[in-house]
């Protein structure tokens, strides 16, 4: 499938199952597969509460590399901040995403510097780092030097989460089955009706 038909579908399947006439009218068809994974983590929250598009047609139609590079795992396993291969700069994203049995590293040892103002998600703030946990994937997070990050965490996933004495976790569970194993400064909270 090419970008255009890829976007086209997206936005049909989409507004099957219930996206709004505002998402819908700005969708851009004549976007790239980098437009389009823009619009998944910008619209996380949908795609979350409708379990769209699967992982199956993510894995199918985007490269693995590009989700890598733009902190989403499927089915794999990866430590973040991972570098830029043309700058060799670290790169940092606002959402990350696990999906599947996908596994991940972060390490963050100062304060994030993160913008993603196009969409306000419910526990979303400035220099705020969020990472989405869902499936049976696990997350290990090591935060330093005043970071601060958000875990959510649905289904079966699991956190293992360390903090020094000046940074912050908040780890939110969006399931009755989900784990945390925490030091340091890490608060857990439970939201299992979010979506």
């Amino acid at each position: 499938m090419n970008d255009k038909e890829l976007s086209f579908k997206l936005r049909t399947d989409a507004r099957r199952i219930g996206l709004c006439d505002k998402w819908y009218s700005d969708w851009n068809e004549d976007g790239d597969r980098q437009y389009l994974i823009d619009l998944f983590k910008r619209g996380l929250d949908f795609c979350i509460s409708h379990r769209w598009p699967d992982k199956t047609f993510i894995q199918h139609n985007f490269d693995q590399e590009m989700l890598r590079q733009n902190g989403i795992l499927i089915d794999d396993t990866r430590s973040f901040p991972i570098r830029n291969p043309q700058t060799r700069r670290q790169i940092h994203h606002s959402d990350y995403v696990l999906i599947g049995e996908s596994s991940a590293v972060f390490r963050l040892n100062f304060r994030t510097d993160v913008s993603n103002n196009s969409m306000v998600f419910k526990y979303k703030r400035p220099n705020a780092c969020n990472v989405w946990v869902l499936d049976k994937s696990s997350v290990r997070i090591d935060v330093k030097y005043g970071a601060f990050i958000l875990v959510h965490l649905f289904d079966d996933a699991t956190a293992d989460v360390q903090t020094d004495l000046v940074s912050k976790v908040t780890v939110i569970r969006h399931s009755e089955n989900t784990s945390v194993k925490r030091k340091g400064c890490v608060t857990v909270k439970d939201e299992l009706d979010y979506l």
